[in-house]
């Protein structure tokens, strides 16, 4: 079995209409010198007007696997993007050790949140010990429920039984 996250057009597009529709979606994107796109990153805009804060999330960001250049370059971005609509904050939640490293390498500061954010359920104790693994996840805050498939191959089998609930690794 392999859980894959939809990221085509219209699935995107679905999942950031009402952030779309308010104003507060920003899409940046990194092309190579033919026009095929490298890599994405998805902003949305949440200001926390009570402490008079306005803040920006990563809520998705996509690279081709071991483009450091384009990770660079969309993180950048999104920082310049920031400073140009005198944001205080770039938040980014989740993501996989390269992402948070390139993210470090830029002066992030991190925090721990109260809770943890991405839950999965295994199909299977086997398929549970697989996902233990850090290296396996890259999560981020447009992981979702309603973007998910699931794609079962023939020597997998089915999803089986109701297996206990745990939260995923980052």
């Amino acid at each position: 079995q392999v859980l894959r996250l939809r990221r085509n057009r219209s699935t995107l597009e679905w999942a950031f209409e009402l952030a779309r529709r308010r104003g507060a979606l920003s899409v940046l994107t990194h092309s190579d010198s033919g026009g095929r796109l490298r890599g994405y990153a998805i902003l949305v805009r949440q200001d926390a007007p009570a402490i008079r804060l306005r803040r920006m999330r990563i809520v998705d960001l996509q690279v081709r696997e071991g483009d450091a250049e384009t990770l660079e370059t969309l993180l950048a971005a999104a920082l310049a993007h920031c400073r140009a609509a005198s944001v205080h904050v770039l938040e980014a939640i989740g993501f996989a050790a390269a992402k948070r490293t390139a993210l470090e390498a830029l002066g992030a500061r991190t925090r721990r949140l109260g809770a943890w954010r991405y839950y999965y359920r295994a199909a299977s104790a086997e398929l549970a010990r697989e996902l233990e693994g850090p290296e396996l996840w890259d999560p981020c805050l447009a992981d979702g429920d309603g973007a998910f498939s699931i794609v079962t191959s023939e020597r997998s089998g089915s999803l089986g039984p109701e297996p206990p609930l745990g939260p995923a690794r980052a």
